[in-house]
């Protein structure tokens, strides 16, 4: 019975075969084979892809193979743009160093595969399908330097607080608690500021005591007080009063005289009516009347009585 090979290609020797050369056989599976697919590593360069291509295949020899390799090292220059490494369909684990300038996507020909970026590492594991990730939950872990915010970390060690002076990017919405703004400006006007408002807001200190004007461009001036009295149209104030007098009447008052340096403003008469919004009290005929618009409602004589268009109620409430 000849001999036969196993998926990776170690050489199984039939029965009563390679009498007195199975030594050799037998290194080559152990020294060779076996060692390779446990801790070998094969390096890619440049002249194992094809159009940023490589295809590994495995023959049936226990040689050296690099299908057969624990880890796969790409090494810088081997693709000149995004690459693929196709591997057989065999269950298979693989570590993958990535040296080239591009991703490089390990599969197996015709399915997905992983994508692995330059410069990193990994682990993945061929199923016999298709290559995916051979790691996917860990019962813990512990890094040595901080979870980048790129890859879903805070990038600082604290457990109280991220640095949003280097750890946050963005602005923070007016809605969530921020100003939706990377600037004063712009911050005051998500606020709803106006234009005369922001103005107002960022108005130099005067350090004196002056007066605020709202201009028509909607900019705002601190103005001095003798500014100010030009701009509002009013005088430098100043003088004296020569004289005041006193003039006109109003249901039987008068109002006379004239005070210069001295003198009397006087107020003189009888009140001949005294009207409200609705009510007029007033004398007509000898009698003291009390008219509501100009409708009589009641009358006093001279000697006391009172006549009501209405009735009288004694004791009531007003």
């Amino acid at each position: 019975m000849s001999s036969t090979f196993s998926n990776l290609k170690f050489e199984l020797i039939g029965n009563g075969e390679q009498s007195g050369t199975w030594g050799t056989t037998t290194n080559g599976n152990i020294g060779t084979a076996i060692e390779q697919a446990i801790v070998g590593m094969a390096t890619l360069d440049s002249g194992d892809f094809v159009a940023n291509v490589c295809t590994l295949t495995l023959s049936n020899t226990n040689a050296a193979q690099d299908a057969r390799a624990l880890c796969l090292n790409i090494s810088a220059g081997a693709v000149s743009a995004a690459g693929t490494i196709n591997v057989p369909a065999i269950q298979k684990p693989y570590i993958v160093i990535n040296g080239s300038s591009f991703a490089v996507t390990v599969k197996v020909s015709g399915l997905t595969g992983v994508a692995v970026p330059s410069g990193k590492r990994t682990v993945v594991y061929n199923n016999g399908t298709d290559v995916g990730d051979q790691i996917d939950y860990l019962s813990s872990l512990t890094l040595l330097t901080a979870l980048p915010i790129a890859s879903g970390g805070t990038g600082t060690s604290s457990t109280t607080f991220v640095n949003l002076a280097t750890n946050v990017t963005g602005t923070l919405p007016v809605a969530n608690g921020g100003s939706g703004a990377s600037t004063a400006a712009t911050a005051r006007t998500n606020f709803g500021a106006t234009t005369l408002g922001s103005n107002l807001y960022t108005i130099t200190n005067p350090s004196a005591v002056t007066f605020p004007r709202f201009n028509a461009d909607n900019t705002v001036s601190s103005l001095d007080a003798a500014t100010f009295r030009t701009a509002i149209g009013a005088g430098t104030g100043g003088g004296s009063v020569s004289s005041v007098a006193g003039t006109g009447s109003a249901n039987g008052l008068t109002l006379s005289g004239t005070v210069t340096s001295t003198g009397n403003i006087t107020l003189g008469g009888s009140v001949t009516s005294l009207t409200t919004t609705n009510f007029t009290i007033v004398e007509e005929s000898g009698k003291l009347v009390i008219k509501y618009g100009a409708t009589v409602i009641a009358s006093f004589s001279s000697t006391g009585a009172l006549i009501s268009a209405d009735n009288v109620t004694a004791y009531g409430t007003p």
